[in-house]
């Protein structure tokens, strides 16, 4: 995932105008949830009045690559890390050296309309999480989100990038977003949601 480090919410005020992003034709619960620093899926179930399910697509180990890479044509080279999905697409590393990583895509759902509201893929730090927050995610029944909160685990999200599918000016059919979970000082992981505009609607 290519994300930017621009602050896109601050502690008040609207958030700056995005260019390919029309906030104003978007539902004003997508807003919302575009926007939260809390449960997405606590926020769906209170919104539509139903229970959300967490259905697991996959989740597994990522490879890691090192690769030299020369600064400039007369610098000396410096050592790059990156990040192999299983799919082949690689990214350079938020994270340190012998973390280990995992990727996993999950959808929610609801349980009474059987409406799938968001499509989420993440890469998650293990090495530093909690036993307990290691295995609620390796059984894939709960969001991240919901383990987090049940065990009380103090965190901070940073949303680094939204977006549309597919880009403006077409409608969109489906808004994103990008944001760092942080704990312990460090990016636990990095999760983009998207959300699916035809079940808000």
């Amino acid at each position: 995932m290519k994300v930017n480090s621009n602050e896109l919410f601050c502690s008040s005020g609207y958030m700056p105008e995005l260019i390919g992003l029309n906030w104003l034709a978007l539902p004003a619960i997508i807003r919302v949830l575009l926007a939260t620093d809390g449960t997405v899926t606590k926020s769906l179930e209170s919104y539509f009045w139903e229970p959300i399910r967490v259905r697991c697509l996959k989740q597994q180990c990522l490879e890691r690559q090192r690769t030299l890479q020369s600064t400039d044509e007369s610098g000396p080279e410096i050592e790059i890390e990156k990040i192999q999905d299983p799919e082949g697409c690689t990214s350079e590393s938020i994270w340190r050296a012998g973390d280990e990583l995992w990727s996993r895509d999950v959808y929610l759902e609801g349980r009474h309309s059987q409406k799938r509201y968001v499509e989420a893929s993440s890469i998650v730090c293990f090495s530093i999480l909690p036993n307990a927050v290691r295995q609620g995610l390796l059984a894939g029944e709960l969001g991240i989100g919901e383990i987090i909160r049940m065990l009380g685990l103090e965190t901070y999200r940073r949303i680094v990038s939204l977006g549309q599918q597919p880009k403006a000016p077409a409608p969109p059919t489906s808004v994103w977003r990008v944001y760092h979970l942080y704990y312990k000082g460090r990016i636990l992981m990095e999760i983009k949601e998207e959300f699916n505009l035809k079940a808000f609607v």
